[in-house]
């Protein structure tokens, strides 16, 4: 059965990207994330849309002041 509804916004090299800026600044808030993400691939998405890609990837964010680990490098 094909897949339905649109396609993912963020997905392949955005994705990549995505991961990136999350890793150098785990601490980040999703509005930076977000504009850091549109500066770098012209992608605009809204903030769940960050959070279910970086779910979907294995990253977990960090609040600023916590231990810095992201669940990906485990």
């Amino acid at each position: 059965m094909a897949r339905r509804g649109r396609p993912q916004r963020i997905s392949g090299p955005t994705r990549e990207t995505l991961t990136e800026i999350v890793k150098r600044n785990p601490t980040a808030t999703l509005a930076e994330i977000r504009g850091e993400l549109t500066r770098r691939t012209g992608v605009e998405a809204h903030p769940q849309t960050l959070e279910k890609a970086l779910k979907e990837a294995g990253i977990e964010r960090v609040r600023e002041g916590a231990d810095v680990q992201l669940a990906a490098d485990e």
